[in-house]
């Protein structure tokens, strides 16, 4: 068996996702939002599926909803 040297550089902390609004620095125990996303599609925002059955572009409802570009 040899040595190798490889270069290993750390990852940027990503912020808590509230996974009830989506919003972020807040997990769900913690959210005082009035918007329940909980029962959305993650990949799109509507309900009545999930991602993985989304034929959908990719579109975060967050963005939508304060009209920014999602």
């Amino acid at each position: 068996l040899g040595w190798s040297t490889v270069g290993v550089s750390l990852l940027m902390a990503r912020p808590a996702q509230c996974f009830r609004c989506w919003g972020l620095g807040h997990t769900r125990n913690a959210c005082r939002a009035s918007t329940d996303r909980g029962g959305l599609c993650y990949r799109y925002g509507q309900g009545g599926h999930i991602a993985r059955e989304c034929d959908n572009a990719p579109s975060c409802a967050v963005c939508r909803e304060a009209g920014r570009e999602a």
